[in-house]
């Protein structure tokens, strides 16, 4: 399990460093207009690399009431919220954790898949993930609506989701001289960035890391950096991502912890490599 932080303070390498001799691994921060003062740019995002810790992207604009759920917000906040990823260089496949950041009532539950539904439809380079309560995260996990979930311990009432890949446990810290929220990363997927610490492998000199190619590997994907992921995985080294190839990455990521989707992004080509 990964320490983690999520905070609106923008950070320097130097802030970074302070959070990370601190115990952190990852920090949360929130995706947007270079101009907003709570949101990450590109060279925040490699000073926080720089630091050694890894990234969680949030992508928040005032989502606190039912009225804000609809399916046209879904696919606004899809396509910007994936511009404003790449702007900052976040890796294809990784997730964009979209807020529920209000205690949702039951009857609230239908506009806000609708919401869901519609990021789905228009997200297709970054993996869906949602914050909120314990019954938000039940209820999207049961329809299938996101990949990643993060679960904040407000109006949980003391519950804790078995699905959450993070989860928020207190608010309103200081650490390091900035005020943050407290986060335990049980998935490494959840989050991006070269920090390889959380992830348990042989030690490799640095001329041995081989750099990913920067695009998702996947079934129908074709040339030598399949090659590679066919050692890697133990499947037949022809070059041709097929079913066989997509199995034997889906078993390595199960028995590394990873999501066992069969898709080569940066999380799982870190660990092969």
């Amino acid at each position: 399990m990964m320490s983690g932080i999520d905070c609106a303070t923008k950070l320097t390498e130097q802030s970074a460093r302070r959070l990370k001799s601190q115990g952190v691994d990852a920090v949360g921060r929130y995706i947007g207009p270079a101009e907003s003062w709570k949101t990450i740019t590109r060279g925040e995002a490699e000073a926080i690399q720089r630091a050694g810790c890894r990234i969680f992207s949030i992508w928040e604009t005032r989502p606190t009431r039912r009225a804000y759920f609809t399916e046209e917000q879904g696919k606004k906040d899809a396509e910007k919220a994936a511009r404003y990823a790449g702007q900052i260089g976040q890796p294809e496949a990784s997730p964009i954790f979209f807020t529920v950041d209000y205690d949702a009532a039951p009857d609230d539950f239908g506009v806000i898949r609708a919401y869901f539904q519609a990021i789905r439809s228009r997200s297709q380079k970054y993996r869906i993930g949602i914050y909120g309560s314990f019954r938000m995260i039940e209820d999207l996990r049961g329809k299938g609506l996101a990949d990643f979930y993060y679960q904040t311990y407000a109006w949980s009432f003391g519950h804790e989701s078995r699905h959450a890949d993070i989860y928020q446990y207190q608010n309103n810290r200081m650490l390091a001289g900035i005020p943050v929220d407290l986060d335990r990363i049980r998935n490494p997927s959840a989050v991006w960035g070269p920090a390889r610490s959380a992830v348990k492998h042989p030690a490799v000199s640095p001329a041995a890391v081989v750099p990913y190619p920067g695009h998702l590997i996947r079934r129908g994907s074709r040339g030598r950096d399949v090659v590679r992921t066919q050692n890697a995985v133990g499947a037949v080294p022809d070059g041709i991502f097929g079913p066989k190839t997509e199995q034997a990455v889906r078993a390595y990521q199960r028995r590394h912890g990873l999501v066992a989707d069969g898709l080569v992004g940066p999380v799982t080509w870190h660990v092969l490599f």
